[in-house]
């Protein structure tokens, strides 16, 4: 990716569906309107499948410097907790990477306060409202964001050329055509089958 120093780094990696207009204070969990799934809402520890205290969560999430925060595109109830997230973690040396900015001058006009609802609302994802508390909690914060992906022009020169359409010395600093090791070509075929 891109090297920052920063005392966090929170990363979005699908942002994209209703958000509660009172993101950091709507509970994550409504008993009279039961989730789908008994998990939801929930925080679960990924090695041992056990639910977390909140006292556990926020342990975990003040002695970590990157924080990858997923969900599904359709769950308002993760988008809550990533607003609520960012509200009570994030801080004005806090970068939050969004997979869905391409754009640095969109970026960049976002961060000085610009409206950027209509070339949000242009560029494919859902509409910007979705993803309004996200983006107050951010403000309220005085975190930045970044973008995640790169321009769009850069990956469609890619696609049509391959890894040389970039220049030789970005090749070298994202480590691109370097052949890994049979134990990282293993170890990485483990990691995706387990994700998947």
């Amino acid at each position: 990716m891109f090297h920052i120093g920063v005392s966090r780094l929170i990363i979005f990696t699908l942002v994209a569906s209703a958000l509660s207009a009172c993101a950091t204070t709507a509970p994550l969990r409504d008993p009279a309107n039961p989730p789908p799934h008994p998990l939801l809402g929930l925080k679960v520890w990924a090695a041992d499948g056990q639910v977390m205290t909140p006292f556990q969560v926020d342990r975990v999430l003040s002695d970590t410097r990157y924080l990858l925060l997923g969900e599904s595109h359709d769950n308002p109830t993760h988008h809550r907790l990533q607003a609520r997230i960012i509200a009570e973690q994030a801080g004005p040396t806090t970068h939050v990477v969004f997979e869905m900015f391409d754009d640095a001058s969109l970026v960049s006009d976002f961060n000085a306060g610009k409206d950027i609802s209509e070339r949000w609302n242009a560029s494919g994802w859902p509409p910007y409202e979705t993803y309004a508390p996200i983006f107050e909690a951010l403000f309220e914060t005085g975190a930045k964001a970044y973008a995640g992906n790169p321009p769009r022009d850069a990956v469609k020169a890619v696609v049509k050329g391959r890894l040389e359409a970039l220049e030789a010395s970005e090749r070298v600093r994202l480590g691109l055509g370097q052949t890994l090791s049979e134990d990282d070509l293993s170890a990485m075929e483990v990691e995706m089958e387990v994700a998947d």
